[in-house]
């Protein structure tokens, strides 16, 4: 009987040590590669864990553009070098290279069930802070943390890079909470359009101006009058930036812009990843990974 016995108890700590590992696995330091099941598709993402991460650390998902993949924004943006090990980072990947931002020449997938899915997963993996979790995107990627803004009242800031508000969203977009957002736009953007239009030469759908964008949220937040901030120095690429901040908005969030003069379709401290005759200059006015970091900081649920 004994022997009997000993066998489901061995099988019963072998499953154990198992899981243990696993789990133990997915959550260890560095870079590793998850996917999951969202609307009967596999979607895949990269999570960046620091060494020495704190308890219950922010949560930041990173948006790549149209065109790009987690890994490169990962490459490119590199937001782990600002957070320390004060945030867990994650970059998931869009279907077709792509993202559901609301604009009607994008695919039509569930973009917003998936980021909910996979949020609720990170913050289960890895005891994430449910009151602070941010959104950060670039270009389409920017367009989609703007529906974020929108319509995931989980999420306590997003700052949208080199993206407006697709047109779509403009009597749409109401907050189920205040969200604090950040814009940062260049008046030089050949891609989208810093007073509002066509994207790329009309071919892909239109956006608010970057002054529109922001005023959505300052309404939707009920905030007050803003502040004008100082601006950065002239960079030596020619390019420079001044900042306005809108406060006295609810539950404590914030609405701020930063507009890159003479700043192109780029992240501002970042490399220069296309050349200007494509792109326009990806000014080194100031690090808008820095920056970023610092407005999600202030923000949480």
């Amino acid at each position: 009987m004994i022997a009997r016995m000993r066998k489901p108890l061995a099988a019963s700590i072998l499953a154990a040590v198992v899981v243990c590992v696993t789990l133990a696995a997915s959550q260890a330091p560095g870079v590793t590669r998850h996917s999951l099941d969202a609307g009967g598709l596999a979607r895949t993402y990269d999570v960046e864990v620091p060494a020495n991460v704190v308890a219950q650390p922010a949560l930041i998902v990173m948006l790549h553009g149209h065109g790009g993949t987690g890994a490169q924004m990962r490459r490119y943006k590199d937001m782990g070098q600002v957070t320390g090990d004060a945030a867990v980072i994650v970059y998931p990947d869009g279907i077709d290279r792509s993202w559901s931002d609301g604009r009607v020449i994008r695919s039509s997938q569930d973009d917003i069930g998936f980021l909910r899915s996979l949020i609720a997963t990170v913050q289960a993996t890895y005891g994430t802070d449910p009151k602070r979790v941010y959104v950060a995107g670039m270009s389409n990627g920017a367009m989609m943390a703007l529906r974020v803004a929108c319509q995931m009242p989980e999420v306590a800031a997003v700052a949208a890079v080199s993206g407006g508000l697709p047109v779509q969203w403009k009597d749409d977009c109401r907050p189920a909470h205040p969200v604090s957002v950040l814009g940062i736009d260049g008046t030089a953007d050949p891609i989208v359009p810093f007073d509002g239009g066509g994207v790329f030469d009309d071919r892909n759908g239109d956006v608010l101006s970057a002054a529109d964008t922001i005023a959505t949220y300052r309404r939707a937040d009920g905030c007050g009058a803003g502040q004008t901030l100082p601006p950065t120095p002239v960079a030596s690429d020619g390019t420079s930036a001044t900042f306005e901040r809108w406060s006295g908005c609810a539950a404590g969030t914030s609405v701020e812009l930063a507009t890159v003069h003479d700043g192109g379709h780029g992240w501002p401290g970042g490399r220069q990843y296309f050349p200007k005759r494509l792109v326009g200059t990806v000014s080194q006015a100031f690090d808008a990974n820095s920056y970023i970091w610092e407005f999600f900081k202030a923000a949480s649920r």
